[in-house]
Parts: structure tokens; sequence; C-alpha cells
């Protein structure tokens, strides 16, 4: 909803400073997938890059694919319907900032059947002091919800996922300690996530969507190769170490057994048995599944039984191949000027309702935006993702781009120090009539610099 004009003075160096909002729990970044479209004129692919590792998406035969999905899960939403109704009621909810993971978890406990899947959500946030804050939900705070649950609840203190001890930014698996229930539930809002087409962003280990699909079998632990490709996701020292062994020396697997790499066959009669360049890839296979899937079956069961419990989706989502279902669940976390530029609804910031004003009379800001944002050199890609994290409270892109996208509405000032401000819960962006596309970017780029600090969120 919108709020009073946001301007930020520089302050004296005696002026007492405004109270920052509580900091969400710091999680290490796993890799993001990072996608960028090439459309040659033989078809289209997308190329998704996972922490340096750059694969293939047919964006052809993934758009297909994807389309199959939604038009399936729009079919089963028309079932869900009561008789006599014409729309699912609208589930609502309040939730806590400062304890979101738990409080989405303890919401989606409540609900029963199926029907809960489809529910349209409208989200109300509450403050430290649990007052509400401004604004009605039109999509931008459920979007939000989502991103901060899938960013805190992979937080040490959450204690249901974790990242291998030594690893590097690596991505998150279930903990074999983890509470079945709360797992259960995190399954479960996985499950609402893609249904309503949120994406999750980076964080959980690729394993993890294979497991949920019941392709581990057939796709990961088929071959070594792949078995090292996802534990590399999970723990990239060990996965190199391990591939290392296998064009070692017969020396130096000489002192190596079955049991170092699967302790869950020390007690085996050939446990004890040298390994050789024979036996070496059935140990490092036997090890990649010990640590992805063996020491946390019962974790890994619990999370599938809450995204599968309501709406089994497996038979639906097994066709998608493993870096399409990356690219649909994680979303684009990078995004290119040409992306960026058609997240925002430019035809509406023609019309008169933006309120940019017409004829001799219309603000030039929205040409100046564009100009700003089109110029790829002086807004690179890290200001980008920024200004679309900031504009829609996502953390990534959906795979299909935005169903609403971001308005621009004119500002009613004529104070050039006021800075643009975004309402996350209608997806838009108010901009000051500021007189040229230079003075627009410094205060766009300094309200970017300042979003985490509360002044122009609404």
């Amino acid at each position: 909803g919108p709020g009073p004009a946001a301007v930020l003075p520089e302050p004296a160096a005696s002026e007492a400073q405004p109270a920052q909002p509580e900091r969400t729990p710091h999680v290490p970044a796993a890799p993001p997938c990072r996608v960028v479209l090439r459309r040659p004129t033989g078809g289209g692919r997308v190329h998704a890059q996972e922490g340096g590792e750059e694969v293939e998406v047919d964006e052809v035969a993934f758009m297909s694919r994807f389309m199959a999905l939604r038009q399936f899960l729009e079919l089963a939403r028309q079932h869900a319907v009561p008789k006599g109704k014409s729309v699912l009621p609208t589930w609502r909810l309040k939730l806590s900032r400062a304890a979101l993971v738990t409080g989405v978890i303890a919401e989606f406990a409540k609900r029963k059947g199926s029907s809960w899947v489809f529910m349209p959500t409208q989200v109300t946030l509450l403050d430290r002091f649990g007052m509400a804050e401004e604004g009605a939900d039109q999509g931008g705070l459920t979007a939000e919800m989502f991103s901060i649950f899938f960013r805190e609840v992979f937080a040490p203190e959450a204690g249901l996922f974790e990242q291998a001890g030594d690893g590097d930014a690596a991505a998150f698996l279930p903990c074999a300690d983890a509470s079945p229930e709360r797992l259960r539930q995190c399954g479960r809002v996985l499950l609402k996530a893609i249904v309503d087409d949120h994406p999750i962003g980076a964080g959980l280990a690729p394993f993890v969507l294979e497991w949920l699909v019941d392709a581990h079998e057939r796709r990961v632990f088929c071959s070594v190769e792949a078995a090292l490709a996802q534990l590399r996701r999970f723990d990239a020292r060990l996965a190199q170490s391990w591939e290392e062994l296998l064009q070692a020396e017969p020396a130096v697997l000489d002192s190596l057994t079955l049991g170092d790499f699967a302790p869950q066959h020390a007690s085996d009669c050939d446990s004890d048995t040298p390994l050789s360049p024979a036996t070496i890839g059935a140990a490092v296979l036997a090890g990649c599944r010990a640590r992805l899937l063996d020491c946390r079956a019962s974790s890994l069961a619990a999370l599938r039984d809450g995204f599968s419990g309501d709406l089994d989706l497996q038979l639906q989502l097994a066709p998608f191949r493993p870096n399409e279902l990356i690219y649909m669940s994680q979303g684009k976390a990078s995004l290119s000027t040409a992306e960026l530029l058609d997240c925002f609804d430019w035809p509406f910031a023609a019309s008169a309702a933006a309120g940019f004003g017409e004829g001799e009379h219309r603000c030039d800001t929205p040409a100046h935006l564009r100009a700003v944002l089109g110029d790829e050199e002086g807004f690179p890609e890290a200001l980008r993702v920024q200004l679309f994290e900031w504009c829609t409270a996502r953390s990534a892109l959906p795979a299909a781009g935005l169903k609403e996208k971001i308005r621009l509405r004119h500002y009613d000032t004529t104070c050039s120090s006021h800075l643009p401000e975004v309402h996350t819960c209608t997806s838009e962006l108010h901009l000051p009539p500021y007189a040229s596309a230079e003075q627009l970017r410094e205060r766009l780029l300094l309200a970017l610099e300042h979003r985490g600090d509360g002044f122009q969120n609404e």
C-alpha cells in the first residue's frame, strides 16, 4: 500500500540513526542456476550454469513439457473446486517476519485433504511487535513469503538442512536427524511453490529433486559419473578426490577398501578386500549413494511424503530432464538486459492510469528508466538482479516469466531528492519526475544501496 515519501538526507554526525529492521539469519549461498537464453535460428536453447558448470536446456522441448504440466495443474485446480462453488476459498496466512519458517510450517500443518494445494493465498506479514504491515497481498506478499522461507529454511538454526562440512557454498540436503514432521511440511511448501509457479531460488541440492520424482536410481545411481555429478553439487571436494581415484594407480588403491567409501558395508564379507582399478568404480558409486541417500534416507522419505502425499506429481515431473527440473524449480537467478526490460509493463506506463501525464505535460520518467536499464554496461547484471528482487520480492525469475509484470506509477512530488519506492504487494515501482536519465540512475542506485534499510519498501 502507499506510504509516506521516502527521502534519504545525509545525517549529521550527531544525529541518531534510524533503527534497522531485524536481519534474517545468514545462510551461505548455494551456487545459483544461471540461465542465459539463446535462440539460434535452428531452435531455442537455454544454457544454465550451476556453480561454474554450464548445462544446456532445450527451450522448445522444456516449454512443451512445462505447458503440459501447467495444463494438468489447471484441470486439477478446476476439479478441486467444491460442488456448487465457482472458486476455491482464499487461504489467509498471518506470518511473523521474525519466525517465518516456523509460522509457515505451522500453517501448512493445519491443512488437510488436497484442495489446499490449489487455494489462492493471501499473506499478511507481521512486524516484530505483532502488528500487520501495510499493504494488501495481490501476489507480491505471497512471493515474498516463498522467497523468505526458502532462504531461511536452510539456516543452521532451522535444523532441517545441511551443507557438507568442508563444502564451499554447496547446495543443501536434509539433515539425517531433522524432525520428520517439519521436513514433511517443507515438502508440502515445495509442492505449493511448484504448483503456483514460485521459484525457490538456489539452495536445494538437485539430488533432492531427482529423489522427489523417483528418478534417482535411473538417473543418478545409474553410473559412477552421474553419481559424482550429483555429489559435486553437495560436496565438491570429496567428489573431486573420488574422481581422481578412478584414474589412480593400483598401488594407491591397494590401501583402500569398500568400507572406506560406504561405512554401512563395513561388515560385509568383502569389505576388507583391497580395491583395484576394476572395483574402484563400484566403491565410489556406493560412496555417493551413502553420502547422498543412505545416511539420510528417513529424512528424504519424510520430505517426499509431504511433497507427494496430497498431490502426486511424479508422473508429470518425471519427463523433465535433471537440468530442466532445476531450471523450473529454482528459476533464473541471472537476468539479461532484455529479460529485465521484459519484466516491466511498458504499455501500462504509457497509459493515463500510470499518472505520468499526457501530451506536452507528460513526464519522461518511464523513458528515462528504460534508457537506464537498457545500458548493459552502465546497469550490469548485479544491479539488474537487485532491481528485480527489490520490485518483486522474488529470488528468481520464473521459467515462464512474470505473470504480473512490474508496473510503473508516477510519484507525485516536486522534490528531486525523493527516491523511487517499491510496493511489493502490488509489484509496482513508483518514480518521482526526474529531469534526466542520469538523475534517475543516481537516485535508483541509492535506493538499491539502501533497499534493505526499510526506507523505500511498502
